[in-house]
């Protein structure tokens, strides 16, 4: 894929993470900023995903978290969205060992994905099931 659209976005805020603190205003202000978010992916989408998240990262309102979410949504079998449930259930699971994602995105997005490929679920399932095992845990850790 390599590109994001605006139902890329539509879905990451709506059906993936429609729960999340903020949704809403997160959404809006990924839409406001579609045409630099573009830019970014255009620059960098295909094949450097970790200077894509620091580019992201430098826009106006987007984190990690959210950053991480908008590179999912244009490689869904490949990129994992570390919102702080995922995060949590990565560390978990030892499947990662620190909540560094900005310097290794690339490196744990590959981590996860081998452990969804070898148990035979998508990296969504494994987003979903962070959010239901982790719902109201206390001790979630936030991606840095």
């Amino acid at each position: 894929m390599g590109k994001i659209s605006k139902n890329d976005i539509l879905y990451l805020f709506e059906e993936l993470w429609p729960a999340m603190r903020y949704a809403e205003s997160h959404k809006v202000n990924c839409l406001d900023k579609i045409i630099p978010i573009q830019n970014y992916f255009t620059k960098y989408g295909s094949v450097e995903h970790d200077k894509l998240l620091s580019g992201l990262c430098s826009l106006d309102g987007i984190g990690i978290p959210i950053g991480t979410g908008l590179i999912w949504s244009a490689h869904r079998t490949l990129r994992v969205p570390f919102d702080k449930y995922t995060l949590t259930h990565s560390i978990n699971k030892k499947l990662i060992r620190t909540n560094n994602v900005l310097n290794n995105y690339v490196i744990f997005s590959k981590q996860i994905k081998e452990h969804c490929d070898s148990n035979k679920f998508t990296i969504e399932d494994f987003v979903r099931e962070a959010a239901e095992e982790l719902d109201g845990s206390e001790f979630l850790m936030s991606p840095k």
